[in-house]
């Protein structure tokens, strides 16, 4: 997933957004219909640590990590404000297992570790559409989100006696939220099961600390620095899924499916020492991930 994620999600939204308004085309909701609860989980893989180091060492190839693996929670609430107009708020957590590097050479021992979590927050208005068997939502609101970005290494038996260093990224930041839901008619001869599928992109705007330092140990002698940059910057992040809904009952359902989310951040980097004009990078974060949820309405 690139940049067209993006294009070609906002291109849809727009398209959407043209239909949403037209009278005829709007399908009324109950106004007290009560609120919707949604529990999601979902374990995913993504390509980020050997993303971070091929820009970090300009290499046009890095896989030297392990892909990375990640665990997502999320709860949310929706509900009717009136009989056009809908609410919908979300809460997740994504939080990647360490991914460390190990290796022994001729220069000594050295390790790698990369960690990476964030939690976002989004709170839409919107409106359903009944394009032909398709019921289509189109939301907009606010995003948030809490991110952080951490890379160690270390040496030993090398230049020096021991080497390591470490970086670290925080990111706060809130912008827009566009967001599309689609479910289909019925597709089982019960009634109870559909395709449901959409996409969202959030344009945060904030700012950015990061954190560099190291420590070098070589006999007796030992030398470190250390340093600290708060600047304003941008974060962006998409999301596209696809699965299958069933219908227990008229108050209980299971989704189930694909998602894939990115996220393009700034991130420290640790050759600040030695570089001033590498003192950060710009990584996409690819998440491919599956999924399942519970909607329970009240």
């Amino acid at each position: 997933m690139k940049k067209n994620l993006l294009i070609n999600a906002s291109k849809a939204a727009l398209g959407v957004l043209g239909a949403g308004f037209m009278p005829v085309a709007a399908s009324a909701q109950q106004a007290d219909a009560g609120i919707t609860v949604s529990v999601d989980g979902a374990m995913g893989t993504g390509n980020y640590t050997n993303e971070f180091y091929k820009e970090k060492l300009d290499a046009n190839d890095f896989d030297e990590f392990d892909s990375d693996s990640a665990f997502v929670g999320s709860v949310g609430a929706s509900g009717a404000i009136n009989d056009t107009w809908d609410w919908k708020l979300s809460v997740s957590r994504t939080e990647y297992s360490s991914n460390v590097l190990s290796e022994m050479g001729e220069d000594g021992f050295g390790v790698a570790s990369s960690d990476n979590s964030r939690t976002d927050a989004g709170l839409t208005i919107g409106r359903s559409v009944a394009l032909g068997p398709v019921n289509t939502r189109l939301g907009l609101g606010l995003a948030y989100a809490n991110a952080t970005s951490s890379a160690d290494k270390g040496l030993t038996d090398g230049p020096f006696s021991s080497f390591d260093s470490e970086t670290e990224t925080s990111f706060q930041g809130i912008g827009p939220r566009l967001s599309i839901d689609a479910e289909t008619a019925p597709i089982s001869p019960d009634g109870r099961l559909s395709i449901v599928g959409g996409a969202d992109v959030s344009l945060l705007s904030g700012q950015y600390t990061h954190s560099k330092g190291f420590n070098a140990y070589d006999g007796e002698d030992s030398f470190g620095g250390s340093t600290k940059d708060t600047k304003d910057g941008e974060l962006t992040t998409a999301g596209l899924y696809v699965g299958l809904k069933y219908a227990v009952s008229d108050a209980t359902s299971f989704r189930f499916g694909l998602r894939r989310d990115v996220a393009i951040m700034e991130r420290a980097d640790a050759q600040f020492f030695f570089s001033d004009d590498q003192e950060t990078l710009t990584v996409r974060d690819d998440l491919n991930s599956v999924y399942i949820g519970m909607d329970i309405k009240f």
